[in-house]
């Protein structure tokens, strides 16, 4: 009985941890994306550029959305048409820790539960920066690194 018992406990232990991680990032599955870099330890498409032993690159969403899925990037930046900033801050739970204003561009610090890697600015944990400058909107996990 005890053996009956221990093992339907597993199996509620190995669904429940599969229902938990087949969860899909939400960062991943975004629509109205205009175009993505992803940074890798890699090329993965064909405009690239190598800056040390990261490849940056450029490329459509649509061809990278399997790799993210499963983290094979290090950092990952997405632009998008302004009228999304709502939905993208929604969508990521974005929590904001700080804003700043360069000229005509805000730049807002903060953190999303979505993404694995961060990095602290000012002493706080920080995984996605948001600039929103003219009509366009660019999302960096963890930080913006290709520049507004």
């Amino acid at each position: 009985m005890n053996k009956v018992i221990v093992f339907f406990i597993l199996i509620g232990i190995f669904v429940a941890t599969f229902y938990f991680t087949s969860e899909i990032n939400p960062i991943f599955t975004m629509e109205n994306v205009v175009d993505a870099c992803v940074v890798s330890d890699r090329a993965i498409s064909v405009e690239n550029i190598k800056n040390g032993q990261k490849y940056y690159n450029y490329c459509k969403y649509d061809e990278v959305k399997d790799l993210l899925q499963h983290n094979q990037c290090d950092a990952l930046q997405l632009s998008f048409d302004k009228r999304n900033e709502k939905e993208i801050k929604k969508q990521c739970k974005f929590q904001e820790i700080s804003r700043q204003k360069l000229g005509d561009i805000e730049i807002l610090y903060g953190y999303t539960p979505f993404w694995h890697d961060c990095k602290y600015v000012d002493g706080k944990k920080v995984n996605m920066q948001i600039a929103i400058y003219d009509a366009k909107v660019i999302a960096g996990f963890p930080l913006l690194l290709t520049g507004y």
